[in-house]
């Protein structure tokens, strides 16, 4: 996927990597947005030195992938999820 489009695949990684920083601020996302922040910086590095990403963990039924791609899940979903909850405490106190 997006085989051949490593500049606008730099593109995003930086502006992921600005929104990331932007919302540093609060402190309840910061675990999952360092996740983000940590996966995006090493893609990042790959597609900038190596022209691709290196993908090396095969579990056979599933897409091939890396521990940075991990991190990227693992910290949109705890974003996602803090944001839920935070929402629902709102909703609750009306």
């Amino acid at each position: 996927m997006f085989e051949n489009e490593r500049i606008f695949l730099i593109i995003a990684s930086l502006v992921v990597i600005g929104f990331v920083i932007y919302y540093f601020k609060y402190k309840n996302l910061q675990l999952g947005l360092s996740l983000v922040l940590a996966g995006a910086i090493s893609n990042l590095i790959d597609r900038i030195f190596r022209g691709y990403i290196v993908d090396f963990i095969n579990v056979g039924i599933w897409p091939v992938f890396n521990l940075a791609d991990m991190y990227n899940v693992a910290g949109v979903l705890m974003v996602i999820f803090l944001l839920k909850k935070e929402s629902l405490k709102k909703l609750l106190k009306k």
